[in-house]
Formats: structure tokens, sequence, C-alpha cells
């Protein structure tokens, strides 16, 4: 009896640890990106590139390319970064907004950004956003809407 006792008493215990954990591990994050590695909060002023000049660049909803995409950018926008995380697929990603109306905000990855302190192009993932989001009033009479 006192051996049944006793792993009665293991089992509650370990029930009640699995349960607070879970708990932790399912409370809501402060922002989309707070999970990820390397956050951090900017407010620097950028500008999108591509490879080709023609080439939209995706915005996501949230920093990850199986997330709904909520438009594009094209190169040449400028863009407020607000926030920089590194994925765990070390993908890096940022948090931006449009210098102009409509101001819209979503995510794009880094190798689409020019920074002041990242001068070098990288090859884009080929994928295109639905709607422009940018800011330029040039050129954009054939552009795709939603």
């Amino acid at each position: 009896m006192t051996i049944n006792r006793q792993l009665a008493n293991a089992v509650s215990k370990i029930t009640i640890a699995l349960l607070v954990l879970f708990t932790l591990l399912r409370a809501p994050a402060s922002s989309w990106a707070s999970g990820m590695q390397e956050n951090q909060l900017l407010q620097q002023t950028a500008t999108l590139v591509t490879p080709k000049l023609d080439d939209k660049i995706s915005i996501y909803s949230q920093p990850n390319t199986r997330k709904r995409r909520i438009g594009y950018g094209i190169e040449g926008d400028t863009v407020t970064v607000l926030e920089k995380v590194g994925s765990n697929a070390g993908i890096t990603w940022n948090h931006i907004r449009f210098d102009n109306p409509p101001y819209a905000d979503g995510w794009v990855q880094d190798k689409f950004l020019l920074l002041p302190t990242n001068t070098q192009k990288q090859q884009p993932s080929g994928r295109n956003g639905n709607r422009y989001l940018g800011n330029q009033k040039t050129n954009t009479q054939n552009r795709s809407k939603f």
C-alpha cells in the first residue's frame, strides 16, 4: 500500500509540473518575433533592394515565408525597420513600415534591405506578393493589385 501511495504522489507531482510547463509555453508572446533568436528593436531607415530591377519583394504578415503574404515592395522603396530578428532557420527578418501613405507594415527578409551597415545585395527567394505596398509614384500603373 505504501508503494502505491508513493507512486500516486510521484505521478501527481509530475502531472502538476507538466501542466505548469504547458501553461508557460502557451503564454501569448508580446510580438510575433519574441520567440526568435537575436530579437532587436530598431528605428532605422532602409531601402528595399532586388537583384533585378522589376522583381517584387514579398511582404509577410509574420516573419515566416509560410505565413500570409500581405503584398509587395519594389527596388528603391524606403522603409523604416522597426524590429530585426533571427529565426531558427538562420534567416534574418525585419519588421518594416513603408515611409509614405498608406504606411503599410509587414515582415521582409534581410537580404532585401539595404541598411547603412548592410551594403551587399543578396539573391531573393523568387516569391512574389499580390499588392504593391511601397511609396514610389512612377511606373506603378502596370503593377498588379489585390
